[in-house]
């Protein structure tokens, strides 16, 4: 839910994919709309998971699901970091180079050891979150071809 959250939020201050509602915030700096959207549709997914898989299982499933989420989110931000300190001319080979690398080494096989498990309901959610993980990678391809300068834009803070 929190990455979810962040995600959104920040999509929606840079104007890409989410609508500019999403970065609403109360006086306590929560972005209400989003938090209401992203409450709702987790508590349809969880209502559905437990549903067709039952409780044990579709935790299981749910839990899975959120560390493939969880490895890849924290392997794009080491890339991420990297390149930022690249771009800045401030780049530190052990803190910016090394720690990134090995750790993108290590999310990656736990990604790989998790989608070689046979178990049944590992596999499904490995699979789940692959069909979700290349969704998203399309939907950005579609946004960059729709608008170049918008997404090349993410994260420079220099939108007007």
């Amino acid at each position: 839910l929190n990455n979810s959250l962040r995600m959104s939020y920040g999509g929606s201050m840079e104007d890409v994919l989410f609508p500019k509602s999403f970065s609403l915030t109360n006086r306590y700096g929560t972005p209400y709309y989003n938090l209401i959207f992203t409450s709702i549709i987790s508590t349809i997914i969880v209502i559905f998971s437990g549903l067709f898989l039952g409780p044990l299982i579709a935790s299981v499933f749910l839990l899975t699901m959120a560390g493939f989420f969880s490895f890849t989110n924290h392997m794009f931000a080491g890339i991420s970091l990297l390149l930022y300190n690249y771009r800045r001319k401030s780049l530190k080979i052990f803190r910016h180079l090394f720690i990134p690398i090995f750790v993108t080494f290590v999310i990656v096989s736990s990604i790989i050891i998790d989608f070689l498990t046979f178990t049944n309901i590992f596999f499904l959610a490995m699979i789940f979150s692959l069909i979700i993980a290349l969704s998203i990678f399309i939907l950005y391809l579609i946004l960059k071809l729709k608008n170049p300068y918008g997404i090349e834009m993410v994260g420079t803070f220099k939108r007007e």
